[in-house]
């Protein structure tokens, strides 16, 4: 739940302070680019609002995976995601000409609710059930 609730922070801290703010923040309005920047970013400013909380969970159930050691889960699942979802929507966008960064940005986003969905998957069934089933065998050689 941290994960969310810290995701949700950064969705709400960027939700408030808008585009403008952080193209702002990161160059100068001075610059000959600002304008062009700043207006990508505008454009992609509801894809960098949803892939907050995707992310932090994302990190989270990655976490924990890498720490139960499902190493292999986890390239399964990020080479499914790459060929069932990233490589479908990307390749789609590039063949009808709508390729742009926001078609990059707008499948990456997929990809990782993807994964974050497969890992939820795994840490809260199978993963769970692994680790009660050690538990039980560990206290069983205790006695």
């Amino acid at each position: 739940m941290g994960g969310l609730f810290l995701g949700l922070f950064f969705l709400s801290m960027l939700l408030f302070t808008g585009p403008n703010f952080w193209c702002s923040f990161f160059l100068s309005v001075n610059d000959p680019m600002y304008g062009a920047i700043n207006d990508s970013v505008t454009s992609l400013w509801w894809i960098i609002l949803l892939i907050q909380p995707i992310n932090a969970m994302l990190a989270v159930y990655e976490g924990l995976l890498y720490a139960s050691q499902s190493f292999d889960y986890v390239r399964k699942t990020i080479i499914s995601g790459f060929l069932l979802v990233f490589l479908p929507l990307f390749l789609t966008g590039s063949f009808t000409n709508v390729g742009s960064i926001q078609l990059v940005i707008l499948s990456k986003t997929c990809f990782d609710a993807y994964r974050a969905l497969s890992y939820a998957l795994k840490v809260h069934f199978s993963l769970s059930n692994d680790i009660k089933e050690q538990l039980i065998t560990d206290k069983d050689k205790d006695f």
